[in-house]
């Protein structure tokens, strides 16, 4: 009760780092004790998000002492962050001397938002031009009508009990500590599961007929236009595709949405169509890997 309540009047405060804090990082990379975590471009993020130029762009004008978004490494505060299905998760620690940043996470998501409306923006006004014309369009309509957003990212925010999960820590490089070992209850793209429950998903891409009746020989049933939505019957094994990350919610849920792999095959076919869960299978198949329903294997 008392280590509980520190706790909370802490997380309304500035935090200080120090090369003795304990955080946390995800990756799918194999690491071992003292592995230095470099900062690297991460092509397939700054390609996709035209805004990190943005930021970079004002950090360099406004706030040139701060680590880059584009060449740094990222860290938590706590194990059970918002990022929780990125990979194997490493206890981390700063090097002696470096800067960093704390700030949360949910304000790159608010200018995601910004950035899609300056997408329909530059597009609509500048039709014709080239790429590189309108790739720079971009980044100073985010600039401007992400002024206050960006800001306040660099500004770095307090942590508190409602942010937690979302607070990231922006630093050149972080020092590897230890690989924790996480429970089975926890889920990542790549890992195997059994199903304890039936779920309902949507597919698309499948038009052969003989992998269609494979899977209805094991029970999946078929309904919806074209036989988009099918029910996959309880022990069906399934490979998890991917795991989007989303908030925690008291500190039960790590995941906001999951795809997984089908895997059916009819003679020598592989497939490259994958089960979207509906909302309420998500809530369900999410509940039966915590409460071991479903196994993961």
């Amino acid at each position: 009760m008392i280590r509980q309540l520190i706790r909370e009047i802490l997380l309304n405060e500035v935090v200080t780092l120090s090369p003795k804090t304990d955080l946390y990082h995800r990756t799918t990379a194999n690491l071992k004790p003292d592995d230095i975590i470099k900062g690297k471009v991460s092509s397939n993020r700054i390609n996709k998000h035209v805004s990190e130029y943005s930021l970079e762009n004002v950090r360099l004008k406004k706030f040139p002492d701060m680590p880059s978004r584009i060449t740094g490494a990222f860290a938590s505060l706590t194990p059970r962050s918002r990022f929780a299905g990125y990979g194997q998760l490493y206890k981390v620690a700063l090097e002696p001397g470096d800067t960093y940043l704390v700030t949360d996470s949910m304000i790159i998501d608010k200018l995601w938002e910004i950035e899609s409306e300056a997408v329909e923006r530059v597009y609509d006004r500048n039709t014709g031009k080239d790429k590189d014309s309108i790739r720079n369009l971009l980044i100073r309509d985010i600039e401007y009508y992400g002024k206050y957003i960006i800001d306040q990212f660099w500004e770095g925010v307090t942590v508190r009990k409602d942010n937690l999960e979302n607070i990231e820590i922006l630093a050149p490089q972080f020092r590897v500590i230890e690989k924790i070992e996480e429970g089975r209850k926890i889920v990542r793209g790549g890992d195997t599961i059994k199903l304890g429950i039936p779920i309902t998903a949507y597919m698309s891409g499948i038009e052969d007929d003989g992998l269609i009746a494979k899977m209805k020989d094991d029970g999946v049933t078929f309904s919806g236009y074209s036989d988009s939505v099918v029910e996959i019957p309880a022990r069906t094994v399934l490979k998890i595709r991917s795991v989007t990350p989303g908030k925690i919610l008291n500190g039960q849920e790590p995941w906001s949405s999951m795809n997984l792999e089908n895997p059916w095959k009819a003679g020598e076919q592989t497939l490259s169509s994958i089960f979207s869960l509906t909302s309420s299978s998500f809530k369900s198949l999410s509940r039966s890997i915590r409460d071991g329903t479903t196994e993961k294997l």
